[in-house]
């Protein structure tokens, strides 16, 4: 509760608009409103959203005949009094500063301290701002960009678990269940129980229940007087034994992660067929299991059996569950595998006849579909223009530059123990070295925030990399990568004269994200349909001018003798595609497609 709430004052922090966080803050303690209050609050102006209501309550104050008046409109003071001190530090503070400063401010961090379980609750606002340190570490930054982060952690269901207020040293030994261990870390793990049956009462009643797959009940014969499960019954007991298993293993995983050095699992099993089978399949931790395996198990051992790198069975380590097959079971083969029992079923109901032979025409029928759109099923549903630019022309991207419009995972959700750790030295050494990657992403940065109207000679252009790097929007190393003087070349050119002007009658756009729709066929001539695909990228500026749109892009490419049309045909396909999305969503025609070379020093217009 305590990090949620922290959460939804960044959320206003970055965007007030938004009415269920604002409420939520101002009905927390930080707040202190009551649902009277607020209500009074929302009276002022109901025809305007609620974070304009609450600053005219603000500065019009609330009237003296309400109930309440004068400690409402002390409350409104101090609570929009410290919400603009905060918000006015957002473009210049760093986001676990900004949580810290946060929790200081309100008061809250105390106030969290002290309630039950208070210490958890701190611990817990503490992770939350190691977590924001964490990610000003990426190459993202910024209020908005942490929000849309911990957006993705919820939407892929990343979860960390609590913070673990304990410090764990010494000889000590925790004894707590694998739910409980979830986003903590041992040095020795010990994972008992390992042969205990799963629970499958929910499959095994006489009625099952599936939110997808139904109801499904015995087959009922009055005559003869004899009760049969029924193939739907069978249908939707195996539906929910899957999705017990994928439970199941999905916890096994959580418990075999949590060994920072050594992992011992102990279990026992009678040695009967299944599992001398199980042992007979050892060895193969190269490859994943079979569905048939993964879905007949009845405890954990079933599956860590047959993965072993070896037979013994005396001493095993195990440091990797990649020999379980990724956690989930496979519905494509599930769903064949839940067809062929369908058949089985109607097959042996009253004594192995097919006495519905409606229910069997209707499994056939399941069994044997084609669907009529499979072209379509191979058709990506997105693509960057970068992709795009390789598919045309078979050539990958010589410049290794910033990816300016990443794809849904924004950041990596892998855990930071799971990622190898890069050294100072090792990325120190990756920037000084002025790789492709490292010269793209800096020159755009600095593209990106540039003042063109304060960049006419190189010692003008190292003051602004100088504040760039002061205000975070450029790291130490990336400012070594540029060359001031490329930068001051760009700023004289005749392109920079015409972006200057059109930045002063207030139509010149940089760094513009755009999803634009395009047919399949007219992407790919190979691809035999007209489904639209989504096509996203980030043109690096455009201005209008004469009525006109002109792209720009810059390219930080080394090229020689013939560069210039190196870079045309290059990129040619790149900015035919910035050209048709500017033209679809903005509906104003393209004039001019310019390339920069900072390479050439100089503009390279691309017909």
């Amino acid at each position: 509760m305590e990090v949620e709430t922290v959460l939804n004052y960044l959320r206003i922090l970055d965007n007030p608009m938004q009415e269920i966080p604002l409420t939520a803050v101002m009905r927390s303690p930080i707040g202190g409103f009551t649902d009277r209050e607020l209500a009074v609050i929302r009276s002022i102006d109901q025809d305007v959203p609620y974070y304009e209501a609450l600053k005219k309550a603000s500065e019009e104050g609330i009237p003296k005949s309400a109930e309440g008046a004068a400690e409402l409109n002390e409350k409104i003071r101090n609570f929009t009094g410290v919400y603009r001190k905060l918000r006015n530090s957002v473009m210049y503070t760093p986001v676990h500063e900004l949580i810290v400063n946060l929790l200081r401010e309100t008061g809250y961090g105390a106030y969290a301290a002290a309630m039950p379980a208070g210490a958890q609750r701190e611990a817990n606002l503490k992770m939350l701002a190691e977590k924001a340190v964490e990610f000003g570490k990426t190459s993202y930054h910024g209020l908005f960009q942490f929000v849309r982060y911990i957006e993705k952690l919820k939407k892929y269901e990343v979860d960390y678990g609590e913070a673990n207020p304990e410090s764990g040293g010494g000889d000590s030994v925790r004894i707590m269940t694998i739910h409980k261990s979830k986003g903590l870390e041992f040095p020795v793990v010990l994972l008992g129980g390992l042969g205990s049956k799963f629970n499958t009462n929910d499959s095994r009643s006489e009625v099952v229940l599936h939110v997808t797959a139904g109801i499904g009940i015995d087959a009922i014969d009055p005559e003869a007087r004899t009760k049969t499960s029924s193939a739907i019954r069978r249908a939707v007991a195996g539906t929910i034994s899957d999705d017990a298993l994928g439970e199941e293993m999905r916890v096994l995983y959580v418990a075999m992660t949590r060994a920072k050095e050594k992992l011992i699992m102990i279990g026992s099993l009678d040695l009967d067929d299944p599992v001398r089978a199980a042992i007979g399949n050892a060895g193969r931790s190269e490859e994943p299991l079979s569905y048939e395996v993964r879905s007949s198990a009845s405890c954990y051992l079933d599956w860590i059996i047959p993965a072993l790198p070896d037979e013994t069975m005396i001493h095993v380590t195990v440091a990797d569950p990649s020999g379980i097959g990724g956690g989930e079971i496979s519905r494509t083969e599930s769903e064949r595998a839940r067809l062929r029992r369908l058949m089985r079923a109607a097959d042996t109901v009253r004594g192995g006849a097919a006495a519905d032979p409606d229910v069997r025409a209707f499994l056939q029928a399941r069994r044997d579909f084609c669907y009529p759109y499979g072209e379509t099923v191979e058709l990506p549903a997105k693509l960057s223009v970068s992709e795009l630019k390789t598919r045309r022309t078979g050539e990958e991207q010589e410049e290794a530059g910033e990816e300016l419009y990443p794809e849904e995972t924004m950041v990596p959700l892998i855990p930071g123990f799971m990622q190898e750790k890069e050294s100072e030295e090792e990325r120190s050494a990756a920037f000084s070295g002025g790789g492709g990657a490292v010269r793209g992403t800096a020159y755009h940065r600095v593209f990106r925030a540039l003042d063109l109207n304060r960049a006419g000679t190189a010692e003008e252009v190292r003051l602004q990399i100088a504040s760039m790097v002061s205000r975070g929007l450029l790291a130490p190393e990336e400012a070594e990568a540029v060359r001031a003087e490329d930068i001051a070349v760009f700023a004289a050119s005749g392109l920079a004269e015409r972006m200057r002007r059109a930045d002063a009658r207030g139509e010149l756009r940089r760094e513009q994200p755009f999803v634009a729709d395009i047919p399949a066929r007219e992407i790919d001539p190979s691809y035999y349909s007209d489904e639209p695909i989504l096509i996203q990228g980030v043109i690096d500026a455009y201005f209008k001018e004469d009525g006109k749109y002109v792209i720009v892009d810059y390219k930080t490419d080394r090229v020689g003798r013939g560069g210039a049309g190196v870079l045309k045909k290059r990129y040619r396909t790149q900015l035919l595609y910035y050209r048709k999305a500017v033209e679809q969503i903005l509906r104003v025609p393209v004039g001019e497609m310019i390339l920069y070379s900072t390479g050439l020093g100089r503009e390279v217009p691309v017909r």
